[in-house]
């Protein structure tokens, strides 16, 4: 009986190891600000990545996704900070949304994220 239970937490493990390995690495930075509660620090497309590969696997971590989304529910009923670019505008690697963040390269032709250091191509000109 030992055997089979320590065999089925071994098999969780792994599959749960897998999982972290698939997130995007801001999604696994943004992980550890779920899990402590820095709800703020956490963008919607990290918490949808980490739902969509972790969701279900750890009753921790459903329970801070759920602490987030009402969070995020609660923000979003606020007015928009008019230092944030509209959410089809924010990163798509991290979700940022800051325009202080969200800064034009050299040449003018993108923008890099501080963030996550990605550059994208905006949706404007």
């Amino acid at each position: 009986m030992t055997t089979q239970a320590t065999t089925t937490n071994a098999d969780e493990t792994w599959k749960f190891l897998r999982a972290y390995a698939r997130l995007e690495h801001a999604a696994r930075e943004q992980l550890w600000d779920l899990l402590g509660d820095r709800l703020h620090m956490v963008s919607p497309q990290a918490a949808r990545q980490i739902r969509d590969h972790l969701g279900g696997m750890n009753h921790e971590l459903d329970d801070a996704l759920d602490r987030y989304e009402t969070a995020r529910a609660i923000y979003e009923d606020d007015d928009a900070d008019p230092a944030d670019v509209a959410p089809e505008d924010a990163c798509p690697n991290c979700g940022e949304r800051r325009q202080d963040k969200l800064v034009w390269t050299a040449d003018g032709d993108a923008v890099r994220c501080q963030t996550c250091k990605h550059v994208l191509q905006p949706h404007f000109r």
